[in-house]
């Protein structure tokens, strides 16, 4: 059976778990569990790829994703990449921090790379060399995962089949629906920052090396 193959069935399985029937319903969800475990897949792959495609509702999550009042531009454009990559928004609110605008699965979802993400740029990033070369670098690596994640999701649309390219349209434009009629977004100021070019470009080699797939294991 194949990695498509097993796909298909989870999707089938979390389709079952919406079930009225409580057995049905409970064996079908233990068996999808069982088979994302044992092949290190995620619920975001059978999203994107159409298979299924959850009811959820679009929220402002109440946490930030980045919780401080001084946020460096690269953390800001990291969430940017990840939200857009997840078909979710980020808003930046002073005082508050970085905050995310989406489906909870796919807000979950952010959260997730994100830690993995900046765990791994951490490892890779230039140390003692200061603030402008290292802010510098992860631009740079920024850079290149936005991308990467682009190419995977030009990759996944191919895959995807017709209905469910309709609703991977939806998902990106029921969020921004969402953002105006309900959220007041106030005027988007263009952020500078000094750059090293030498740095910068050793950020954009590095990023080939950031591991994307946070459910899969780091070689």
């Amino acid at each position: 059976m194949s990695l498509t193959d097993i796909k298909e069935k989870v999707c089938k399985l979390l389709a079952l778990s919406n079930s009225s029937n409580e057995n049905e319903a409970a064996m079908a969800l233990a068996k999808a569990q069982q088979l994302i475990l044992v092949y290190k897949l995620s619920i975001a792959e059978c999203l994107a790829a159409g298979q299924y495609v959850a009811d959820e509702q679009i929220i402002r999550d109440g946490v930030p994703l980045i919780a401080t009042s001084r946020i460096a531009l690269w953390q800001t454009r990291l969430c940017d990449v990840l939200a857009q990559a997840n078909d979710c928004k980020v808003l930046l609110y002073k005082g508050v921090g970085i905050v995310i605008l989406g489906r909870t699965s796919d807000i979950q979802n952010v959260r997730t790379m994100l830690s993995f993400c900046i765990g791994q740029l951490w490892k890779l990033s230039p140390k003692g060399q200061g603030k402008v070369y290292s802010d510098s670098w992860y631009l740079g690596a920024i850079d290149t995962m936005k991308k990467r994640l682009k190419e995977m999701k030009v990759e996944v649309v191919k895959m995807a089949t017709t209905y469910g390219l309709v609703k991977l349209n939806e998902k990106a434009a029921k969020v921004e629906t969402f953002i105006q009629d309900t959220i007041k977004v106030g005027k988007a100021h263009t952020s500078s920052a000094q750059i090293d070019g030498r740095a910068y470009l050793q950020g954009k080699q590095d990023g080939h090396k950031i591991n994307l797939n946070s459910h899969k294991e780091l070689s």
